[in-house]
This record gives C-alpha cells, sequence and structure tokens, in this order.
C-alpha cells in the first residue's frame, strides 16, 4: 500500500461470516450517515496493525468477535465522503455475536445469505472478495 497516492485513505474492515445449512452467511451492517450496507471498517488506527484495527471495527460495528484469517482476503476501493479509500478485508469466522456493542444504537446489522449480500453492497470489487472468499470458505472442512 505504500506505492498509493498521498490523498487515499486506509481502511481495514472485516467480512464476517458463518456456515449454515443452506451455505454461507454474510454479516453486514448500515453505515452511519446514509444507512447503506457495508461490512464494519474503519480508518487506520496509527497504533494498530491493519488485522487489529479490522478486529476492533467488528466489535464496535458489529458487535461480533471470532477468528481472523491473519492474511487479508484482499482490498477494494470505496468513496467515504468524496474521498478515496483502500480497504483491506480480513475473513472473521464469527463465533460470538454479543446483545451490546459500542455502535448497535447507530448501526443496524444482518446476517444474509452471499447473494443478497453481494446485492446489497454497492462495490464491485467488495462483491469480488465475497464472492472469492465464499469459495475459500466451502472448500474447507
Amino acid at each position: 500500500m505504500q506505492d498509493s497516492p498521498p490523498w487515499i485513505e486506509f481502511q481495514s474492515g472485516v467480512l464476517p461470516y458463518r456456515r449454515t445449512a443452506e451455505g454461507v452467511a454474510y454479516l453486514l451492517v448500515t453505515s452511519r450517515n446514509r444507512g447503506r450496507w457495508v461490512i464494519p471498517k474503519g480508518s487506520l488506527e496509527p497504533d494498530l496493525s491493519a488485522l487489529e484495527s479490522a478486529r476492533k471495527e467488528a466489535y464496535e460495528e458489529a458487535g461480533v468477535r471470532g477468528h481472523i484469517r491473519p492474511e487479508p482476503l484482499g482490498r477494494y476501493l470505496h468513496q467515504r465522503l468524496g474521498i478515496p479509500s483502500l480497504v483491506q478485508v480480513f475473513l472473521m469466522e464469527v463465533t460470538e455475536c454479543l446483545d451490546e456493542w459500542p455502535e448497535q444504537a447507530w448501526r443496524e446489522r444482518r446476517w444474509m445469505p452471499v447473494p443478497d449480500a453481494q446485492a446489497r453492497v454497492p462495490e464491485e470489487g467488495l462483491r469480488r472478495l465475497m464472492a472469492r472468499a465464499e469459495a475459500w470458505i466451502l472448500d474447507r472442512p
């Protein structure tokens, strides 16, 4: 990410998932400003690694904890308040959904089958990452 222009904001986030009888489901949350469906993500914090920052966003925005794959799933471009952001995404298998979390008053969270989740997110790059993640998850016991 060091070769990127200085006007790009760097973010990290997680794609929370669980296995269901029907396949894979992703957990999406609504954005605070516009109510769009997004993954839990946020700006990189100077004292945290990208993975640690993503874990923190999962807890604060979605109230979930779980196992995060240490290798990033990939990255996608996103516009945030008119500023381009490059979001590094980690895959999280959710092991705990909390009843209370820091941003629950401002966000809705919802489990969705992969096709529904892909249809609700606006970024093509994120939709591609969702497809890649589903193939990886289904290929694992």
